[in-house]
């Protein structure tokens, strides 16, 4: 059951980790590529690459709070998984420490799928908003 309880740790340690980048290579898509390259639709404001505008340009300063908040939860909820995994594994059988453990890993996952969604809606659009 040890050995169980491990890998499962591991699993969800390496799959929140995955997270981390998925945000920014989201961000890096673009739906409008083939859509764009339509006669008159590059006018568009949703064609356009964004404006030099330093609050929310592409890399302005909304952007780089994005990131940053972004990475700073991303990095909690990941040692909040790991200290819920350290939980499961000294639970020693107690069922009352073994789902607060559990809870504990999983509000944390919900929360990194929450962060990097969210962190990657908002990139999307400063990308795309004039």
């Amino acid at each position: 059951m040890m050995k169980l309880k491990k890998i499962i740790s591991a699993l969800v340690i390496a799959s929140t980790i995955g997270f981390l980048g998925a945000a920014h290579a989201a961000s890096a898509f673009s739906l409008f590529d083939k859509t764009c390259a339509v006669p008159g639709a590059s006018t568009s404001s949703i064609c356009s690459t964004g404006t030099s505008d330093p609050i929310s340009g592409p890399h302005g300063i909304i952007h780089k709070v994005v990131l940053v908040v972004g990475t700073v939860g991303s990095v909690s909820a990941i040692i909040i998984i790991i200290v819920g995994s350290l939980m499961f594994t000294i639970a020693g059988g107690d069922a009352g420490k073994i789902k607060t453990a559990r809870e504990t890993i999983l509000y944390a996952a919900i929360g990194l799928v929450i962060i990097a969604s969210s962190q990657t809606i908002i990139i999307f659009i400063i990308d795309r908003v004039k």
